[in-house]
């Protein structure tokens, strides 16, 4: 097929676009894919096209990478945004003056910025005051419920899915929950023993794979002000 040929096979007005704009060609994958297999046919099943078979894996490797880019994007934001969210329920926590306020902050304003179903404290033995937030279990119930999924070895804060067969402790007036945030709360020498736990309905929410430092962070700022306030 001659220059003349091929010129003729083309509709002008497409001709016309591609000798005004030839980048625009250049720049469109798909376009420039169809191209290079029409070549291909051209030269026959023998010949091997090392120039395009350089660029389709370039093609995924690129495609590899911005796949890559994006979610490590995605986690920075889900990081940072998660950090605002703990600060900020934070901040709220502290600042009630009296325990009853405090706990109404916890289960209702500090609940909200946390997108928790549930906020509960299990106490052993005698508790502060009666209050929704507070739940009485037996004496070492909590190191039961914490440790008993890890075989019995301490641990200060776990992240889990809701065992079904294990006592259901969490405020389910929101819906059930099917994971759980755990801290043990050291109120001092003569308080009894407490766990801090949040509950979500995101059974992915909390998991034994994810960081607890935020966690601590709060658990912490929530042992210190328990402390002031029963102290």
């Amino acid at each position: 097929m001659t220059q003349t040929d091929t010129a003729t096979a083309v509709k002008p007005d497409v001709r016309d676009q591609i000798l005004t704009n030839p980048s625009a060609v250049l720049e469109d994958t798909e376009l420039m894919a169809a191209l290079i297999a029409a070549d291909d046919g051209l030269r026959g099943g023998n010949v091997i096209d090392l120039r395009g078979l350089a660029i389709a894996r370039l093609e995924d490797r690129l495609a590899r990478l911005e796949t890559t880019h994006q979610t490590v994007i995605s986690a920075a934001y889900d990081n940072v945004s998660t950090t605002s969210q703990v600060h900020r329920a934070i901040l709220a926590m502290i600042a009630p003056l009296q325990l009853e306020a405090f706990l109404d902050c916890l289960g209702s304003d500090v609940a909200d910025i946390l997108r928790a179903a549930s906020i509960r404290i299990l106490v052993e033995g005698r508790m502060p005051m009666e209050h929704p937030v507070l739940v009485p279990v037996g004496t070492g119930d909590i190191t039961r419920y914490i440790d008993s999924w890890r075989s019995g070895r301490p641990v200060p804060v776990a992240l889990r899915r809701v065992p079904e067969k294990m006592p259901r402790l969490h405020d389910e007036s929101r819906g059930p929950v099917a994971s759980e945030a755990l801290f043990r709360l050291e109120l001092g020498d003569t308080a009894p023993p407490a766990l801090l736990a949040i509950g979500s309905a995101d059974a992915d929410q909390y998991l034994p794979g994810h960081a607890t430092d935020l966690l601590t962070l709060f658990g912490r700022c929530c042992e210190r002000t328990l402390r002031g306030l029963i102290g």
